[in-house]
Protein backbone atom coordinates (compact mmCIF):
# COMPACT_ATOMS: atom_id res chain seq x y z
CA UNK A 1 0.00 0.00 0.00
CA UNK A 2 1.36 3.54 -1.02
CA UNK A 3 -0.04 4.64 2.10
CA UNK A 4 1.45 2.68 5.03
CA UNK A 5 4.38 1.24 2.92
CA UNK A 6 5.82 0.05 6.56
CA UNK A 7 2.68 -2.16 7.64
CA UNK A 8 2.86 -4.02 4.22
CA UNK A 9 6.42 -4.63 4.98
CA UNK A 10 5.54 -5.60 8.73
CA UNK A 11 2.84 -7.84 7.40
CA UNK A 12 5.25 -9.43 5.03
CA UNK A 13 7.64 -10.25 7.72
CA UNK A 14 5.12 -11.91 10.04
CA UNK A 15 3.78 -13.99 7.15
CA UNK A 16 7.32 -15.27 7.36
CA UNK A 17 8.17 -13.90 3.83
CA UNK A 18 11.72 -13.32 2.78
CA UNK A 19 13.38 -9.60 1.49
CA UNK A 20 11.08 -6.55 1.12
CA UNK A 21 7.87 -6.48 -0.73
CA UNK A 22 8.70 -3.27 -2.14
CA UNK A 23 11.33 -5.00 -3.92
CA UNK A 24 9.29 -8.25 -4.61
CA UNK A 25 8.19 -8.56 -8.55
CA UNK A 26 4.44 -8.38 -9.44
CA UNK A 27 2.52 -11.30 -9.66
CA UNK A 28 1.04 -13.04 -12.75
CA UNK A 29 -2.16 -12.90 -13.39
CA UNK A 30 -3.76 -16.88 -13.46
CA UNK A 31 -7.31 -16.67 -14.87
CA UNK A 32 -7.67 -20.41 -13.72
CA UNK A 33 -7.82 -19.65 -10.60
CA UNK A 34 -10.81 -17.28 -10.60
CA UNK A 35 -14.22 -18.56 -10.03
CA UNK A 36 -17.69 -17.38 -10.29
CA UNK A 37 -19.05 -15.73 -7.98
CA UNK A 38 -22.74 -13.76 -7.13
CA UNK A 39 -23.73 -11.00 -4.54
CA UNK A 40 -27.00 -10.99 -3.16
CA UNK A 41 -28.12 -7.17 -2.52
CA UNK A 42 -31.11 -5.95 -0.63
CA UNK A 43 -33.43 -2.95 -2.42
CA UNK A 44 -34.49 -1.38 0.75
CA UNK A 45 -37.84 1.27 0.39
CA UNK A 46 -38.94 3.41 3.82
CA UNK A 47 -36.83 1.27 5.92
CA UNK A 48 -37.72 -1.82 4.80
CA UNK A 49 -36.29 -4.58 2.88
CA UNK A 50 -38.67 -5.40 0.14
CA UNK A 51 -36.60 -8.12 -2.10
CA UNK A 52 -33.30 -9.53 -2.53
CA UNK A 53 -31.33 -9.20 -6.31
CA UNK A 54 -28.65 -11.81 -6.87
CA UNK A 55 -26.24 -10.35 -9.06
CA UNK A 56 -23.22 -11.72 -10.98
CA UNK A 57 -19.83 -10.80 -10.42
CA UNK A 58 -19.22 -9.73 -14.02
CA UNK A 59 -22.28 -7.55 -13.36
CA UNK A 60 -21.66 -3.92 -12.19
CA UNK A 61 -24.59 -1.05 -11.19
CA UNK A 62 -21.82 1.82 -11.06
CA UNK A 63 -22.95 4.52 -13.26
CA UNK A 64 -19.31 4.77 -14.27
CA UNK A 65 -19.19 1.64 -15.85
CA UNK A 66 -22.49 1.48 -17.29
CA UNK A 67 -21.73 4.47 -19.19
CA UNK A 68 -18.10 2.33 -20.37
CA UNK A 69 -19.75 -0.09 -21.83
CA UNK A 70 -22.26 2.11 -23.47
CA UNK A 71 -19.49 3.98 -25.09
CA UNK A 72 -17.61 0.86 -25.80
CA UNK A 73 -20.28 -0.26 -27.96
CA UNK A 74 -22.05 2.67 -29.71
CA UNK A 75 -18.46 5.06 -29.83
CA UNK A 76 -15.38 2.48 -30.13
CA UNK A 77 -13.28 5.44 -31.09
CA UNK A 78 -13.22 6.97 -27.33
CA UNK A 79 -10.31 7.45 -25.17
CA UNK A 80 -11.74 9.10 -22.17
CA UNK A 81 -15.38 9.69 -20.65
CA UNK A 82 -15.79 13.04 -18.46
CA UNK A 83 -18.64 12.68 -16.57
CA UNK A 84 -20.05 15.51 -14.01
CA UNK A 85 -23.15 14.58 -12.29
CA UNK A 86 -25.13 16.56 -9.63
CA UNK A 87 -22.78 15.59 -6.57
CA UNK A 88 -19.97 13.51 -8.08
CA UNK A 89 -17.58 13.84 -11.03
CA UNK A 90 -16.26 11.07 -13.16
CA UNK A 91 -13.23 10.50 -15.68
CA UNK A 92 -13.29 6.68 -17.44
CA UNK A 93 -9.92 6.22 -19.07
CA UNK A 94 -10.61 3.53 -21.74
CA UNK A 95 -7.64 1.14 -22.94
CA UNK A 96 -9.58 -1.08 -25.73
CA UNK A 97 -6.50 -3.65 -24.93
CA UNK A 98 -6.91 -3.90 -20.67
CA UNK A 99 -9.19 -3.09 -17.84
CA UNK A 100 -11.39 0.28 -17.84
CA UNK A 101 -9.50 2.68 -15.10
CA UNK A 102 -12.09 4.72 -13.10
CA UNK A 103 -11.86 8.04 -11.36
CA UNK A 104 -14.62 8.99 -9.36
CA UNK A 105 -15.14 11.88 -6.48
CA UNK A 106 -18.24 11.17 -4.84
CA UNK A 107 -16.95 12.03 -1.21
CA UNK A 108 -17.55 16.08 -1.37
CA UNK A 109 -20.24 17.69 -4.34
CA UNK A 110 -17.18 20.68 -5.24
CA UNK A 111 -17.20 20.72 -8.96
CA UNK A 112 -19.77 19.06 -9.80
CA UNK A 113 -23.83 20.50 -10.55
CA UNK A 114 -24.58 20.91 -7.03
CA UNK A 115 -21.59 23.28 -6.66
CA UNK A 116 -22.44 25.26 -10.03
CA UNK A 117 -26.49 26.18 -8.78
CA UNK A 118 -25.33 26.60 -5.69
CA UNK A 119 -22.59 29.67 -7.40
CA UNK A 120 -25.12 30.48 -10.07
CA UNK A 121 -27.74 31.12 -6.80
CA UNK A 122 -24.93 33.37 -5.11
CA UNK A 123 -24.52 35.72 -8.46
CA UNK A 124 -28.51 35.54 -8.55
CA UNK A 125 -28.90 34.15 -11.95
CA UNK A 126 -30.17 30.34 -13.03
CA UNK A 127 -27.64 28.44 -14.98
CA UNK A 128 -29.11 28.89 -18.13
CA UNK A 129 -27.88 33.18 -17.31
CA UNK A 130 -24.89 31.96 -15.82
CA UNK A 131 -24.25 30.20 -19.07
CA UNK A 132 -24.90 33.25 -21.26
CA UNK A 133 -23.37 35.38 -19.20
CA UNK A 134 -19.95 33.41 -19.31
CA UNK A 135 -19.95 33.43 -23.03
CA UNK A 136 -19.38 36.56 -22.97
CA UNK A 137 -16.61 36.68 -20.30
CA UNK A 138 -13.17 38.51 -21.30
CA UNK A 139 -10.94 37.68 -17.98
CA UNK A 140 -10.38 34.68 -15.65
CA UNK A 141 -9.87 34.70 -12.02
CA UNK A 142 -8.48 31.87 -10.05
CA UNK A 143 -11.93 30.50 -7.77
CA UNK A 144 -11.07 27.28 -5.79
CA UNK A 145 -13.62 25.02 -6.29
CA UNK A 146 -12.26 21.84 -4.58
CA UNK A 147 -14.57 23.02 -1.14
CA UNK A 148 -17.83 24.90 -1.74
CA UNK A 149 -17.09 26.87 0.98
CA UNK A 150 -13.89 28.37 -0.26
CA UNK A 151 -15.29 28.97 -3.98
CA UNK A 152 -18.11 31.08 -1.94
CA UNK A 153 -15.61 33.56 -0.50
CA UNK A 154 -13.84 33.65 -3.93
CA UNK A 155 -16.98 34.14 -5.80
CA UNK A 156 -18.08 36.87 -2.99
CA UNK A 157 -14.73 38.57 -3.20
CA UNK A 158 -14.75 39.18 -6.69
CA UNK A 159 -18.46 40.27 -6.42
CA UNK A 160 -17.37 42.51 -3.80
CA UNK A 161 -14.86 44.11 -5.90
CA UNK A 162 -17.41 44.73 -8.62
CA UNK A 163 -15.81 41.87 -11.37
CA UNK A 164 -18.76 41.59 -14.05
CA UNK A 165 -21.07 38.68 -13.68
CA UNK A 166 -19.82 37.41 -16.88
CA UNK A 167 -16.26 37.07 -16.19
CA UNK A 168 -17.06 35.56 -12.47
CA UNK A 169 -19.22 32.73 -14.53
CA UNK A 170 -16.35 31.58 -16.41
CA UNK A 171 -14.18 31.64 -13.91
CA UNK A 172 -16.47 29.33 -11.99
CA UNK A 173 -17.03 27.06 -15.17
CA UNK A 174 -13.00 27.51 -15.49
CA UNK A 175 -13.01 26.15 -11.69
CA UNK A 176 -14.67 23.11 -12.18
CA UNK A 177 -12.85 22.20 -15.25
CA UNK A 178 -9.43 22.64 -13.35
CA UNK A 179 -10.75 20.73 -10.38
CA UNK A 180 -12.14 17.56 -12.46
CA UNK A 181 -8.76 17.30 -14.41
CA UNK A 182 -6.72 17.67 -11.59
CA UNK A 183 -8.28 15.30 -9.02
CA UNK A 184 -9.13 12.53 -11.28
CA UNK A 185 -6.12 12.26 -13.64
CA UNK A 186 -3.31 11.42 -11.59
CA UNK A 187 -1.34 8.64 -13.15
CA UNK A 188 -3.62 8.93 -15.94
CA UNK A 189 -3.03 10.47 -19.10
CA UNK A 190 -6.44 12.21 -20.51
CA UNK A 191 -5.80 10.71 -24.07
CA UNK A 192 -8.26 11.95 -26.81
CA UNK A 193 -10.95 11.35 -28.32
CA UNK A 194 -12.74 12.36 -25.35
CA UNK A 195 -16.65 12.23 -24.82
CA UNK A 196 -18.69 14.35 -22.32
CA UNK A 197 -21.81 13.20 -20.79
CA UNK A 198 -23.99 14.16 -17.50
CA UNK A 199 -26.47 16.42 -16.87
CA UNK A 200 -24.07 19.81 -16.65
CA UNK A 201 -21.76 19.15 -19.84
CA UNK A 202 -24.77 18.69 -21.78
CA UNK A 203 -26.71 21.01 -21.26
CA UNK A 204 -23.97 24.32 -20.47
CA UNK A 205 -21.79 24.72 -23.69
CA UNK A 206 -19.45 26.93 -21.02
CA UNK A 207 -18.84 24.20 -18.84
CA UNK A 208 -17.62 22.07 -22.39
CA UNK A 209 -15.55 24.92 -23.91
CA UNK A 210 -13.84 25.46 -19.81
CA UNK A 211 -12.91 21.65 -20.05
CA UNK A 212 -11.58 22.25 -24.12
CA UNK A 213 -10.00 25.61 -23.17
CA UNK A 214 -8.22 23.70 -20.10
CA UNK A 215 -7.18 20.36 -21.82
CA UNK A 216 -5.65 22.78 -24.81
CA UNK A 217 -6.92 20.16 -27.19
CA UNK A 218 -8.74 20.57 -30.78
CA UNK A 219 -12.67 20.77 -30.30
CA UNK A 220 -12.65 18.11 -33.07
CA UNK A 221 -11.32 15.73 -29.97
CA UNK A 222 -14.30 16.08 -27.96
CA UNK A 223 -17.82 14.16 -28.50
CA UNK A 224 -20.84 16.03 -26.94
CA UNK A 225 -23.51 13.61 -28.22
CA UNK A 226 -27.75 14.94 -28.60
CA UNK A 227 -28.75 12.01 -25.25
CA UNK A 228 -25.02 12.48 -23.59
CA UNK A 229 -27.64 12.85 -20.18
CA UNK A 230 -28.77 9.65 -20.38
CA UNK A 231 -25.53 7.97 -21.21
CA UNK A 232 -25.12 6.26 -17.71
CA UNK A 233 -28.77 4.90 -18.29
CA UNK A 234 -28.25 3.48 -21.47
CA UNK A 235 -25.19 1.96 -20.58
CA UNK A 236 -27.20 0.33 -17.76
CA UNK A 237 -30.03 -0.92 -20.17
CA UNK A 238 -27.00 -2.62 -22.19
CA UNK A 239 -25.07 -4.55 -18.67
CA UNK A 240 -28.89 -5.48 -18.25
CA UNK A 241 -29.70 -8.01 -20.38
CA UNK A 242 -30.21 -11.43 -19.26
CA UNK A 243 -32.47 -14.56 -19.51
CA UNK A 244 -34.73 -14.07 -17.02
CA UNK A 245 -37.93 -11.85 -17.45
CA UNK A 246 -40.28 -10.42 -15.46
CA UNK A 247 -43.00 -8.11 -16.33
CA UNK A 248 -43.10 -4.24 -14.46
CA UNK A 249 -46.51 -5.33 -12.58
CA UNK A 250 -44.48 -8.05 -10.72
CA UNK A 251 -42.11 -6.11 -10.12
CA UNK A 252 -44.13 -3.40 -8.67
CA UNK A 253 -46.14 -5.77 -6.82
CA UNK A 254 -42.94 -7.50 -5.18
CA UNK A 255 -41.99 -4.08 -3.97
CA UNK A 256 -45.11 -3.23 -2.54
CA UNK A 257 -45.40 -6.34 -0.38
CA UNK A 258 -44.64 -5.73 2.77
CA UNK A 259 -43.97 -9.28 3.60
CA UNK A 260 -40.58 -9.61 2.31
CA UNK A 261 -39.52 -6.83 4.39
CA UNK A 262 -38.71 -5.99 7.77
CA UNK A 263 -38.72 -2.59 10.12
CA UNK A 264 -35.16 -1.23 10.14
CA UNK A 265 -35.04 1.04 13.78
CA UNK A 266 -32.34 3.36 14.09
CA UNK A 267 -31.08 5.19 17.08
CA UNK A 268 -31.71 8.15 18.23
CA UNK A 269 -29.48 10.78 20.12
CA UNK A 270 -30.61 12.44 23.46
CA UNK A 271 -32.65 15.17 23.18
CA UNK A 272 -30.68 17.99 24.21
CA UNK A 273 -33.54 19.73 26.48
CA UNK A 274 -34.89 17.11 28.93
CA UNK A 275 -38.31 19.73 29.13
CA UNK A 276 -39.78 22.91 27.61
CA UNK A 277 -39.00 24.24 31.09
CA UNK A 278 -35.63 23.32 31.12
CA UNK A 279 -35.41 25.01 27.31
CA UNK A 280 -37.44 28.15 28.36
CA UNK A 281 -34.40 28.53 31.06
CA UNK A 282 -31.67 28.59 28.32
CA UNK A 283 -33.43 30.87 26.29
CA UNK A 284 -33.66 33.18 29.21
CA UNK A 285 -30.10 32.68 30.07
CA UNK A 286 -28.81 33.53 26.53
CA UNK A 287 -31.13 36.79 26.27
CA UNK A 288 -29.93 38.15 29.20
CA UNK A 289 -27.91 40.74 27.18
CA UNK A 290 -30.75 42.99 25.29
CA UNK A 291 -30.13 45.27 22.74
CA UNK A 292 -31.43 48.76 23.40
CA UNK A 293 -33.86 50.26 20.80
CA UNK A 294 -35.90 53.38 19.58
CA UNK A 295 -37.86 54.99 17.33
CA UNK A 296 -36.78 57.39 14.36
CA UNK A 297 -38.91 60.27 16.00
CA UNK A 298 -37.24 59.71 19.46
CA UNK A 299 -33.63 59.88 18.24
CA UNK A 300 -31.17 61.81 20.35
CA UNK A 301 -28.34 64.25 19.00
CA UNK A 302 -26.34 62.90 15.43
CA UNK A 303 -27.16 59.45 14.48
CA UNK A 304 -23.96 57.00 13.49
CA UNK A 305 -24.20 54.60 9.98
CA UNK A 306 -22.63 51.29 10.45
CA UNK A 307 -22.82 49.02 6.67
CA UNK A 308 -21.96 45.12 7.23
CA UNK A 309 -21.47 44.09 3.87
CA UNK A 310 -21.48 40.22 3.93
CA UNK A 311 -21.13 37.25 1.75
CA UNK A 312 -24.75 36.70 0.86
CA UNK A 313 -25.97 38.92 3.11
CA UNK A 314 -26.49 42.91 3.77
CA UNK A 315 -27.07 44.79 7.45
CA UNK A 316 -27.20 47.85 8.08
CA UNK A 317 -27.96 50.03 11.77
CA UNK A 318 -28.36 53.66 12.47
CA UNK A 319 -27.72 54.73 16.46
CA UNK A 320 -28.16 57.26 17.81
CA UNK A 321 -25.68 59.79 20.09
CA UNK A 322 -27.11 57.07 22.95
CA UNK A 323 -25.95 54.20 21.53
CA UNK A 324 -29.58 53.02 20.75
CA UNK A 325 -30.48 51.74 17.50
CA UNK A 326 -33.30 53.69 15.69
CA UNK A 327 -33.08 51.51 12.23
CA UNK A 328 -31.78 47.98 11.44
CA UNK A 329 -32.35 46.37 7.47
CA UNK A 330 -31.15 43.17 6.96
CA UNK A 331 -31.54 41.26 3.29
CA UNK A 332 -29.57 39.35 1.08
CA UNK A 333 -27.52 41.05 -1.71
CA UNK A 334 -27.89 38.79 -4.34
CA UNK A 335 -24.40 39.20 -6.40
CA UNK A 336 -25.21 43.14 -5.77
CA UNK A 337 -24.06 44.71 -2.92
CA UNK A 338 -23.83 48.06 -3.82
CA UNK A 339 -27.81 47.68 -5.03
CA UNK A 340 -28.69 46.14 -1.63
CA UNK A 341 -26.98 48.64 0.40
CA UNK A 342 -28.35 51.22 -1.42
CA UNK A 343 -31.95 49.89 -0.94
CA UNK A 344 -31.53 49.78 2.39
CA UNK A 345 -30.74 53.38 2.64
CA UNK A 346 -33.84 53.75 0.73
CA UNK A 347 -35.86 52.08 2.94
CA UNK A 348 -34.60 54.59 6.09
CA UNK A 349 -35.24 57.38 4.02
CA UNK A 350 -38.50 56.96 3.06
CA UNK A 351 -39.51 55.88 6.99
CA UNK A 352 -37.93 59.57 7.99
CA UNK A 353 -40.11 60.88 5.16
CA UNK A 354 -43.46 58.90 6.54
CA UNK A 355 -42.60 59.97 10.02
CA UNK A 356 -41.65 63.63 8.96
CA UNK A 357 -37.70 63.12 10.79
CA UNK A 358 -34.85 64.23 9.37
CA UNK A 359 -31.75 62.43 10.54
CA UNK A 360 -28.29 64.42 10.95
CA UNK A 361 -25.81 62.19 10.47
CA UNK A 362 -22.00 61.85 12.24
CA UNK A 363 -20.51 59.42 10.71
CA UNK A 364 -20.49 56.18 8.99
CA UNK A 365 -18.35 52.87 8.90
CA UNK A 366 -18.34 49.80 6.86
CA UNK A 367 -17.09 46.10 7.50
CA UNK A 368 -17.29 42.41 5.79
CA UNK A 369 -16.50 41.22 2.30
CA UNK A 370 -17.57 44.66 0.85
CA UNK A 371 -15.87 46.55 3.43
CA UNK A 372 -13.83 48.67 0.41
CA UNK A 373 -16.28 48.69 -2.12
CA UNK A 374 -19.22 49.81 -0.12
CA UNK A 375 -16.87 52.42 1.63
CA UNK A 376 -15.80 53.78 -1.49
CA UNK A 377 -19.37 54.10 -3.41
CA UNK A 378 -21.30 56.00 -0.25
CA UNK A 379 -18.46 57.75 1.17
CA UNK A 380 -18.33 56.66 4.66
CA UNK A 381 -15.43 57.52 6.49
CA UNK A 382 -14.15 54.56 7.70
CA UNK A 383 -13.94 50.53 6.89
CA UNK A 384 -13.13 48.39 10.54
CA UNK A 385 -11.69 44.83 10.57
CA UNK A 386 -15.38 42.63 10.68
CA UNK A 387 -13.54 40.76 14.32
CA UNK A 388 -12.95 44.43 15.44
CA UNK A 389 -16.57 45.03 14.93
CA UNK A 390 -17.90 42.05 16.16
CA UNK A 391 -15.88 42.47 19.17
CA UNK A 392 -17.38 46.15 19.72
CA UNK A 393 -21.00 45.32 19.27
CA UNK A 394 -20.51 42.21 21.76
CA UNK A 395 -18.91 44.07 24.15
CA UNK A 396 -22.25 46.44 24.68
CA UNK A 397 -24.65 43.46 25.29
CA UNK A 398 -21.67 41.95 27.54
CA UNK A 399 -18.62 44.24 29.30
CA UNK A 400 -17.15 40.86 30.04
CA UNK A 401 -17.46 38.57 26.59
CA UNK A 402 -14.68 36.41 25.76
CA UNK A 403 -15.40 34.44 23.30
CA UNK A 404 -17.50 35.22 19.82
CA UNK A 405 -19.25 32.42 17.72
CA UNK A 406 -20.61 33.92 14.26
CA UNK A 407 -21.73 31.44 11.51
CA UNK A 408 -21.34 33.62 8.10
Amino acid sequence: SPFAPHLCEELWELNGFGGQVCLQPWPEYDESKTVAATARMAVQVGGKVKANIVVDANASDEEVVAAARLVETVYPDISTIIDIGGEDAKIVYINHDKAVDLRMNGNCAGGTGAFIDQMAMLLGVDVDRMDELASRSENIYHIASRCGVFSKTDVQNLISKNVSKADIAASIFHAVAVQTVVTLSHGCTIEPKILFCGGPLTFIPSLRKAFIDYLGLDESNFVTPANANIIPAWGAALCGKNDETASLSSIVAKLNDDAHGTTVKTSRLTPIFASDDEYELWRHDKNAGTIVETTLSEASGNVYLGIDSGSTTTKIVVIDDKERIVYSHYAPNKGGPITAVRQGLEKLSQRCAEEGVTLRFGGGCTTGYGEDLIKAAFRLDEGIIETIAHYLAARKLDPEVSFILDIG
